[in-house]
Order: structure tokens, then sequence, then C-alpha cells
């Protein structure tokens, strides 16, 4: 059962930009912060995994073209960036 506004249930794309891909991050960091006693689904822990990690190795920061061997770390760490400084400002935000 999902409600009408429960966006978890539906993952952003692998190619979603930093503002989609936050908003469904964020909405399962508010989850464990301040409703950690009803826990956390398997379902819900894997999408958030892989709603990160689609974000950070996506190739987004090369353009349309494949990026060239060994760039992918680099880029992922660029691209995780910028989801941890959403996180510093929700956790400063939240306590």
């Amino acid at each position: 059962m999902t409600s009408a506004g429960n966006t978890s249930s539906q993952l952003p794309p692998s190619t979603a930009d930093l503002a989609t891909t936050w908003a469904f991050l964020e909405e399962g960091v508010d989850h464990i912060m301040t409703k950690l006693q009803t826990g956390v689904s398997y379902t819900k822990y894997i999408g958030l995994y892989t709603v990160a990690y689609n974000y950070c190795t996506s190739s987004r920061m090369h353009g349309d073209t494949a990026p060239a061997p060994g760039s992918r770390t680099a880029g992922a760490n660029l691209m995780g960036s910028d989801l941890y400084n959403n996180l510093i400002r929700y956790f400063v935000a939240h306590l």
C-alpha cells in the first residue's frame, strides 16, 4: 500500500539531475532521522542506495559521450560531493 504523496515507491531515472535525486534521497534520510523506530524496509534501503549509486556513477559530467577509462572514479567523487553537500545542509538544519 502506497499513499498518494509517497514518492519513494518510484525511483528517479538513472539520469536524474541533482534536484530530483536529492528530493528522493532527502525523503529517505528524513525517515531515518525522524522515524527510525518504524524501521527502513529492505526495498526502501536498496532504492536509496541505487539512486545514490546511479547519480554518482552517471556520465553526466562527460556529456553524451562515454567516459574515458578510469574517469568514472573521479567523476563519482565529484558528483558524490554534491550529494554530501546536500546531506551536510540537511544535518545542519535538522540539528
